[in-house]
């Protein structure tokens, strides 16, 4: 991914503007993580914090 622009992330991969110039820090975390950890996979949530928190909101009031 490192040779690619972020317009050419953006293309290949489909990732909005906000996403794509943010992927290749945030895939050297992780990467950086699961080596300190000796780790062979993380699982990340599939929904954004903002969506988290309108989800859990949302399930408090309709309980």
């Amino acid at each position: 991914m490192k040779p690619y622009t972020v317009a050419e992330l953006m293309s290949r991969y489909v990732l909005k503007p906000d996403r794509a110039d943010v992927i290749l820090p945030a895939a050297e975390i992780f990467l950086t993580v699961a080596d300190a950890l000796k780790c062979e996979e993380i699982q990340v949530p599939n929904i954004s914090l903002a969506d988290g928190i309108i989800d859990g909101l949302y399930k408090a009031t309709r309980e």
